[in-house]
């Protein structure tokens, strides 16, 4: 696939199933039981909070949007516009942030998105194990993901609307067990570990800016609609939910848990079976809406050739076939690992802060030293999208996803050395390729110049 512009064209309705999916999908059935077993019950607080660096974030992606509207775009925009005088530096060190991610995303997360669906099921058929179902749960995703963003959105939309119809059971059953008691003591941990929890919440709340990396195949203004949209709509389900989650069970007895085991400590028998099946749509809403991005960004590195392009080849939906194969065999794999949930939710947060902390910084980049840019015709008229907006958001940005990413690491420190492990693979593949088809060759001549028109002005 062409890293232009897609000749599938998403629409708004699945764009903001994809946006839902995302955030509200299996990362819902666990990220808020996480963070709450570790900051306790201002975690409700922490998780509304999460609005004001995403927030934040939007002028920058919305500036990019704007002006060059591309998949993935995390990637290209940072690889291209993060250190304008230095295109080599900018390339390897976005690339590092790039690879934390996508290596994180593909081969912890996606197995990750099931678990809480495949507990269920092995409930009702614990003859089978949850290591079983996780795998046909895997399995059935990444079929779906085999036939393209148009079946994906086909899916997702499908999905999401009975997730979200178990979403509303859930919560208005939960809510008559809430108990006062389990408020108290409002922060029972110190300021660093709250931190480490608001870090760990941002990932859930601000999953919908990764729509950024389906940018080619929409129109702008479905694009921003959907983050908006979906951002919206996430961030309130998911403070509604930490709400239920922290009143039901206290948060003393939430380590290693997800909403299903919150759901079965006060619910009766058929809520517990709706929470379930909840969970179930929830893990497949998140992987056919993540797994496409994923795909994305390793089309970006073969096309920069990090990765041999034959890795990337196409199939007749427009995804990379071997790609697939080889994610879904190592998503399978790593079900039988058992990664401590903690675990890869720490990793998952690390790399995803990282990875919005280089947009963010993207955004300073342009606000300072490319104030070109803001002369498209797209942004000539904007009061919104201006170098001084930009960049004064960008910066609170830094200092909001800095501080957090900051005491995430420091208190997730063996999380944080897998992390640095994965960044050094990274950095030993992209070396390799270098050498065996030189550094020029890496950066293709499709840079941001070539693709955005700017609208000069008249004395210039």
């Amino acid at each position: 696939m062409s890293h232009h512009k897609s000749s599938t064209r998403v629409q708004l309705g699945t764009a903001l199933a994809i946006g839902v999916g995302l955030s509200i999908g299996g990362g819902l059935w666990a990220t808020p039981v996480v963070a709450s077993s570790i900051g306790g019950p201002i975690t409700v607080l922490l998780m509304a909070a999460v609005a004001v660096p995403f927030l934040l974030a939007i002028p920058t992606y919305f500036t990019l949007i704007s002006i060059w509207p591309v998949s993935p775009g995390h990637y290209y925009y940072s690889t291209r516009l993060l250190i304008p005088n230095n295109k080599k530096l900018s390339h390897f060190l976005s690339w590092l942030i790039i690879w934390g991610f996508f290596f994180i995303a593909g081969l912890f997360i996606l197995p990750y998105m099931v678990v809480a669906g495949a507990n269920f099921l092995n409930s009702l058929v614990p003859a089978v194990s949850g290591e079983i179902f996780s795998a046909v749960l895997l399995i059935f995703s990444f079929s779906v993901v085999w036939f393209g963003i148009r079946i994906v959105g086909l899916v997702e939309k499908l999905l999401v609307f009975l997730m979200l119809l178990a979403i509303g059971a859930v919560f208005v059953s939960g809510v008559s067990h809430i108990s006062m008691d389990n408020y108290t003591p409002f922060a029972p941990a110190g300021l660093a570990t709250t931190i480490s929890a608001f870090a760990i919440l941002f990932s859930l709340g601000a999953n919908q800016l990764s729509i950024i990396d389906l940018g080619g195949e929409m129109d702008q203004r479905t694009l921003k609609l959907s983050i908006l949209g979906s951002g919206f709509f996430n961030l309130s389900t998911a403070v509604l939910i930490t709400f239920v989650v922290v009143g039901s069970v206290s948060y003393t007895q939430l380590g290693g848990k997800t909403l299903f085991f919150v759901a079965g400590q006060n619910l009766s028998s058929r809520m517990l079976f709706i929470t379930g099946l909840g969970a179930l749509l929830a893990g497949v809403t998140s992987i056919i809406g993540l797994a496409p991005i994923v795909n994305r960004f390793f089309m970006a590195a073969a096309d920069d050739q990090i990765i041999p392009t034959w890795l990337a080849k196409e199939n007749s939906h427009g995804e990379p076939m071997y790609f697939i194969i080889i994610l879904t065999i190592t998503s399978l794999l790593t079900v039988f690992l058992e990664v401590p949930l903690a675990t890869v939710a720490s990793g998952f947060a690390i790399a995803f802060a990282a990875l919005i902390l280089l947009m963010i910084l993207v955004g300073v980049s342009i606000s300072f030293k490319q104030t070109e840019i803001f002369n498209h015709e797209n942004l000539e008229d904007s009061r919104l999208l201006t170098p001084s907006v930009v960049r004064w958001s960008s910066v609170g940005g830094v200092i909001f996803v800095g501080t957090a990413l900051f005491n995430l690491i420091r208190l997730n420190i063996q999380s944080f050395y897998i992390y640095l492990g994965i960044l050094a693979a990274g950095a030993a593949l992209y070396a390799i390729r270098a050498v065996v088809i030189g550094s020029e060759n890496m950066i293709q001549k499709t840079t941001i110049e070539d693709e955005i028109k700017y609208q000069a002005p008249s004395d210039a």
